[in-house]
């Protein structure tokens, strides 16, 4: 702990004070108006200058103790704050990674759900193809039966198999696909964490970005950003502006907030 003597600090300024208050005073209302106020006005120039550097040296006096004090209490905390920055780091990768592993479950649930889908509709399509086949050879015989010529029990045939094909086809039911992890979890205590997906980017071609912005000196993440998040307003897709700026490539990374 430092001592903190308020009555000596300020008998040291009022000391310093009063005698800045002095020399200023005769230093502004001094006139030159021949060689002894010449003189007399370089020897209050060098009053001031000697003055001030009194003045600096109390300041530097009172306040270098207590700098030091703040330098050695900030030097003693930012091992435990660059603690903690590390474990929000690492809780939110671990964030990501869960939220990562339920949007690829969720994924491949789609995508099953989608090839049984398919794999349905494949079996109905072939069953039905089946029964018009059925149809048609049924028609053609009692066609034939009946004494229609061949080409007659065909086209019947055709005919029959078309009604079969045109029928109404009875829907598949399936469960719904399901819906993607929201991007926020929260606890019972009210506390929440989002999941975001923020724009960024990579510099790949220092030449292609020059030669489509010959007016641009340097690289400003801030305006790179702006940029690419206003064009997504605009309604370009992330896939379209992911090569959009030459030289650049854009991405979205996640992020967590809260």
């Amino acid at each position: 702990m430092i001592s903190h003597n308020t009555g000596n600090e300020l008998a040291i300024i009022d000391s310093h004070q009063s005698a800045v208050a002095s020399l200023v005073d005769s230093a502004k209302t001094h006139r030159i108006v021949d060689d002894f106020t010449r003189g007399t006005a370089a020897d209050l120039r060098n009053a001031l200058k000697q003055a001030e550097k009194r003045v600096d040296d109390a300041r530097t006096s009172l306040v270098k103790p207590l700098n030091d004090h703040v330098k050695s209490i900030n030097a003693r905390f930012k091992p435990m704050a660059d603690q903690l920055t590390e474990a929000v780091r690492v809780l939110d990768n671990e964030i990501i990674r869960d939220r990562r592993v339920r949007e690829a479950a969720v994924e491949a649930e789609r995508r099953r759900i989608e090839k049984e889908r398919l794999e349905l509709e494949r079996k109905q399509a072939e069953a039905r193809a089946e029964e018009a086949r059925q149809a048609a050879e049924k028609a053609q015989r009692e066609a034939a039966a009946a004494g229609m010529s061949k080409a007659d029990a065909k086209e019947l045939g055709g005919l029959m198999a078309q009604d079969v094909l045109a029928a109404p086809v009875a829907p598949i039911l399936q469960v719904a696909p399901p819906l993607a992890p929201p991007r926020t979890i929260a606890s019972m205590s009210g506390a929440v964490a989002s999941v975001k997906k923020l724009w960024d980017f990579e510099l790949k071609d220092v030449g292609l970005l020059a030669a489509a912005y010959p007016a641009t000196v340097e690289v400003r993440r801030a305006e790179v950003l702006n940029l690419l998040r206003g064009l997504e307003k605009d309604g370009a897709t992330e896939a379209a502006l992911e090569n959009a700026i030459p030289g650049i490539r854009a991405f979205k990374r996640d992020s967590v907030s809260g």
